[in-house]
């Protein structure tokens, strides 16, 4: 568990960290994506173009639902799609 401060409430907040963020679909910029799974994940560029290549994968296991938001959002921006399990 973390606790994310909400500043509107001024009080604290218990999020669990089981979240999975799974690519579903690369869509058309392939290699926008193929650098933002290097980015987020570290993993080296043979990797990660492996991914994209074979979707459905998971890109992260066990985090924090605002970090699985922040992740979505950043694919979402480039045009792939993402699931939050």
């Amino acid at each position: 568990m973390i606790e994310i401060y909400n500043k509107k409430n001024s009080v604290y907040n218990n999020i669990e960290d089981n979240s999975d963020v799974i690519l579903i679909d690369a869509g058309a910029n392939k290699i926008q994506v193929n650098a933002l799974i290097r980015e987020i994940t570290g993993i080296g560029i043979a990797d990660s173009k492996s991914l994209v290549e074979n979707v459905p994968v998971t890109l992260k296991n066990g985090i924090s639902i605002y970090e699985a938001n922040q992740i979505e959002n950043r694919f979402k921006s480039i045009g792939a799609k993402i699931e939050i399990r």
